[in-house]
């Protein structure tokens, strides 16, 4: 007899596939058009295991430009309600710990560094590093001081995080299209099954 659990799950595997690349060539595309944000940025896509009867895929991203378009930059850095990662960074040794210090005057209205809105602010004196792992060299003059506008012009714009890889998949109807054709091949295969069935089975 026929194996349909695995059928089922090779067609899954297909389709699930299928969306996973359309979704990586979007993001990719939409990156490729944000010419103001410096940095690597990369997706891939690969098939998780988890059980034998399961089907699951994960797009992975990673790069500064790539954090930095999904979830912006400095004073307009999303919060930990639409960035599950940013414990994480502001933990990470890369993360530059004045921008905690507490509220600071900036653009003319106070700005809260240790909640929502993070002003990027001058490091200390020495070499610290991107999130790409790019090295840099700070000379300290500016420590703590907010560096977002210097001498009333841009220095360290703030960027407003675009969502785009959450927008691709929940917004664009992509997942809406993926669920459809999943449900037509469960439906191909119990019509299928449903009119093999009776033939296939034996009466002792």
């Amino acid at each position: 007899m026929k194996d349909y659990s695995k059928h089922l799950l090779d067609r899954l595997r297909k389709i699930l596939r299928k969306y996973c690349k359309v979704a990586c060539d979007e993001v990719r595309q939409q990156w490729g058009a944000l010419d103001t944000i410096d940095g690597d940025a990369t997706i891939t896509e690969q098939e998780l295991e988890i059980t034998q009867d399961t089907v699951a895929r994960a797009l992975c991203a990673y790069g500064q430009k790539a954090w930095i378009a999904e979830f912006g930059k400095g004073s307009l850095m999303d919060d930990s309600s639409t960035n599950p990662f940013l414990d994480d960074y502001i933990n990470s040794p890369i993360f530059n710990k004045a921008r905690l210090s507490g509220s600071v005057k900036i653009f003319g209205s106070d700005v809260e560094v240790s909640g929502r809105k993070m002003a990027v602010v001058g490091r200390p004196r020495g070499v610290y590093y991107d999130i790409d792992g790019n090295p840099h060299t700070s000379h300290g003059n500016l420590e703590g001081i907010p560096i977002e506008r210097w001498k009333g012009q841009p220095l360290f714009t703030p960027i407003r995080g675009k969502h785009i890889i959450s927008n691709i998949l929940e917004k664009s109807g992509l997942i809406d299209e993926m669920n459809e054709e999943i449900q037509t091949a469960v439906m191909d295969i119990m019509y299928e099954l449903m009119g093999r069935f009776p033939k296939e089975i034996k009466i002792c």
